[in-house]
């Protein structure tokens, strides 16, 4: 699937290219043609078509930094790596820095309490904390562990996951956390 994506996002890449060398090449003709004319009539025209062409070039620019910031933002999440400690789980990319975290300390034996879950705005909106909230989960069950829940992101994405309900201290406490909450949760951008 990244395949499929970055080939689009190339492909479009190369269209906004071939736009904006249309753009160039229609404002070279229109003053070539007031070159050739030598009129006034002719020269506006071209300076019409340059002012409308620079406007267009702006946003294909614009566009094409899209496409860039979209395929780098592509190859940099094939080599996320995971790193599990006792009491967090957090991923680093391909230049090594933290993109993303989720702390539980034991808060009693047996019990852990996830106070945090971030992610890079970089890395916003791409399902990874949910991701690590579900692998942390799934570590509290292979471990024996249950969890109370302090982070915001944490308490909204059980109240959304029920089959994750058994890793709960309290299942029904944490429900009521749940319908309390409103708005954005933690440092999460755009995700649910």
């Amino acid at each position: 699937m990244d395949k499929d994506i970055t080939t689009s996002r190339l492909e479009e890449y190369v269209e906004l290219q071939k736009e904006s060398f249309n753009a160039v090449e229609a404002f070279y003709l229109k003053l070539k043609q007031a070159y050739e004319d030598h009129s006034q009539e002719s020269l506006e025209a071209a300076l019409n078509t340059g002012e409308e062409n620079l406007e267009k070039l702006g946003e294909i620019v614009q566009r094409m930094q899209a496409c860039v910031s979209s395929i780098e933002r592509l190859e940099r999440s094939k080599t996320i790596r995971e790193h599990v400690e006792e009491n967090r789980i957090w991923l680093d990319d391909c230049t090594e820095e933290k993109i993303a975290e989720i702390l539980f300390p034991e808060v009693e034996d047996g019990v852990v309490n996830i106070t945090h879950t971030e992610v890079a705005p970089f890395y916003g909106g791409q399902g990874i904390a949910g991701a690590l909230t579900k692998r942390a989960a799934d570590l509290f069950r292979e471990r024996g562990l249950k969890c109370v829940l302090s982070c915001s992101y944490a308490i909204k994405w059980f109240s959304k996951h029920p089959e994750y309900s058994d890793v709960l201290k309290d299942p029904e406490a944490e429900a009521e956390k749940a319908a309390m909450l409103a708005g954005p949760a933690c440092s999460i951008h755009n995700e649910s």
